[in-house]
């Protein structure tokens, strides 16, 4: 099962999946299924949204968790959207408004189904990203995962078998990237974190946990100017 926001119930349709709408009030233009026991009180919502505990995310929070979760069990709600879905709950996509990083109630329904059902029963789904046609990024072999997060991509590296920048090339301009890094020491030294600009592209992270960068066409430009070199992290 997974969560997401209107923004991109098409992309959930394309790929086979089933919007579901846990908003008190989905946009005018959707016409899809809607499942309002998990909508927040207006109540408490109004409080948050403009009142006396407006942008308390605790107070938002306590106050779902007592009037809406309390009020159900993660069981029944499971059947109901069993039911909705057509018996299809793993392709179930329970939707609201706001971005992935933003604070919404229904990353408080993922949680709370979660620690129920165990790790990653309910997670976000990423619209899948096509790098083929990035030559320098389709080197990287180590990628976890890629998300976008507004304007921005996030590059998701696994920890064993990641990659480094050479540490000379800290402080050089190479086609108009400058490069500021870490410089770190063990057997060897290496760059961890690093930040790069190019105008206005910027590339920044770490290659051994994740990399922000402006777009995919910056981060492929980035890497044609300043190579990685895999390494073992076993060997550390």
């Amino acid at each position: 099962m997974y969560t997401g926001y209107f923004a991109k119930v098409k992309e959930y349709e394309q790929a086979g999946l089933i919007p579901i709408s846990i908003a008190g009030k989905a946009p005018d233009w959707y016409n899809g299924l809607e499942y309002k026991k998990l909508a927040p009180k207006w109540s408490f919502f109004k409080e948050w949204k403009d009142g006396s505990h407006k942008g308390d995310n605790n107070y938002y929070t306590r106050q779902f968790y007592l009037q809406v979760l309390k009020e159900t069990t993660v069981e029944y709600v499971k059947a109901d959207l069993f039911g909705l879905s057509d018996g299809y709950l793993d392709k179930v996509v329970l939707v609201c408004y706001e971005k992935p990083g933003d604070f919404c109630h229904r990353h408080l329904v993922a949680d709370w189904i979660n620690k129920y059902e165990g790790d990653n029963y309910v997670v976000e789904y990423s619209v899948p990203i096509d790098i083929s046609k990035y030559h320098h990024i389709k080197k990287l072999e180590n990628v976890a995962s890629i998300e976008k997060d507004g304007r921005h991509y996030i590059f998701k590296f696994n920890c064993r078998g990641a990659y480094t920048l050479d540490p000379s090339s800290v402080s050089e301009i190479r086609d108009g990237w400058k490069l500021k890094g870490e410089v770190q020491q063990d057997y060897y030294s290496w760059i961890n974190y690093f930040e790069a600009k190019k105008g206005l592209n910027w590339v920044k992270g770490d290659f051994e946990k994740e990399v922000t960068c402006s777009s995919l066409k910056a981060f492929d430009d980035f890497l044609s100017n300043f190579e990685v070199e895999s390494w073992d992290y076993a060997d550390i």
